[in-house]
């Protein structure tokens, strides 16, 4: 079943490549995308922990930033690495780089891009806006078996209190 789900995500993005190259609000940082990241990530350090945190727009990328600064008052030291979907995403990131060490674009639903993605920002906690993350990301979650919280699902409960907090907390 696996296989079966790799090889239809290859074929997808295949099929959808053209579309994402032109498309305004996904046709930047195609490299970041396919999990082409820098080595030895500048602002980050070896040996602290690490969480990353994942908004899909500008809007949502917003709203992780209280929690992000609260994760941070929970763990001195901890470093931030933050994902989003769209350029606006991306330029709010970039304006709140006092909340964050470093920014990418969300790797897409490929095992490649995502394996080489978790590779370069090896987290220690996902933590999402909402449970976005395709199917080979879920996946590689499971495998590496690290924590990951959804902070408001799509009933909108928030969840930040009764487990993000508590898990991090207690790590």
């Amino acid at each position: 079943m696996r296989l079966l789900h790799v090889l239809l995500s290859y074929v997808a993005f295949a099929l959808a490549f053209a579309f994402l190259l032109f498309h305004p609000k996904v046709r930047h940082g195609v490299w970041a995308r396919l999990g082409a990241h820098p080595r030895g990530w500048p602002g980050l350090r070896a040996g602290l922990p690490r969480v990353w945190v994942h908004g899909a727009s500008a809007g949502d990328v917003l709203a992780l930033l209280p929690t992000v600064r609260v994760l941070r008052g929970l763990r001195p030291g901890l470093q931030v690495v933050a994902t989003t979907i769209t350029s606006s995403g991306r330029s709010m990131l970039e304006r709140h780089v006092d909340a964050i060490d470093a920014h990418t674009y969300l790797p897409y639903d490929l095992p490649g891009a995502v394996r080489r993605t978790l590779d370069a920002i090896h987290p220690d906690m996902i933590v999402l806006e909402y449970a976005e993350l395709g199917m080979e990301a879920v996946w590689r979650i499971e495998v590496q078996d690290f924590p990951a919280f959804i902070l408001v699902d799509d009933k909108g409960h928030d969840f930040f209190f009764d487990t993000c907090g508590i898990c991090v907390a207690e790590k």
